[in-house]
């Protein structure tokens, strides 16, 4: 659902959405499994306004209940030529992901420039599900963190300069368990990676 329209001058834009499904059952499923099972859903909003030059946004978006699903097969009579179909199934043990994430946003046009600031967080629980019972992950959620920055410029009609810079952030909810990998280079605590960049370009309308 979306919506636009404005308002003693200033522009508005909202939009919201939701989705779901049916968990996934039978093939291969135990009933423990098929009782421990969700029906995955997901749902999301957000609003824009924008007044004299100044934009300011924000959204945010939560996710519940998604499943990593295995795959598995069935097997066909002796002599059929038929490949043997896929089914989605769930093992013991399977993971349920469960986060949300959000992201604001200001910027700024005046005359032939524009800027503006981003921040956006998400965080994500990747627990396991054994027997309906659910175990979160040692080291809490997967976290992301990203700030960017960005402008750009009108040289002539139809051709811009952008330019954008970036920070990046990922700290990782489970720990390494990869006993090789431990020992080479890894810790078994929490790990977590950071990425920098710039990014530039030129846009060209015709």
């Amino acid at each position: 659902m979306n919506y636009t329209n404005t308002l003693g001058g200033v522009a508005v834009r909202a939009s919201a959405g939701y989705i779901t499904f049916e968990k996934p059952s039978g093939y291969g499923n135990s009933a423990a499994i098929n009782a421990s099972s969700k029906n995955p859903n997901s749902w999301q909003a957000g609003l824009g306004l924008q007044y004299q030059g100044f934009d300011i946004g924000g959204s945010y978006q939560k996710v519940n209940d998604w499943n990593n699903i295995a795959v598995g097969t069935t097997t066909l009579g002796a002599g059929s030529t038929q490949a043997a179909p896929a089914a989605a199934t769930l093992a013991d043990g399977f993971r349920r992901f469960n986060g949300y994430s959000w992201e604001a946003g200001i910027g700024y046009i005046f005359g032939q420039a524009a800027v503006s600031l981003n921040y956006t967080t998400s965080q994500n629980d990747n627990s396991t599900v054994t027997n309906g019972v659910v175990v979160q992950q040692a080291l809490g959620r997967d976290k992301m963190e990203i700030v960017g920055a960005s402008g750009r410029y009108t040289l002539a009609p139809g051709v811009i300069a952008n330019l954008g810079v970036f920070t990046a952030k990922y700290t990782e909810g489970t720990p390494n368990t990869n006993a090789a990998q431990n020992a080479s280079f890894f810790t078994s605590g929490q790990q977590s990676s950071r990425a920098n960049g710039v990014v530039s370009g030129l846009t060209l309308t015709f």
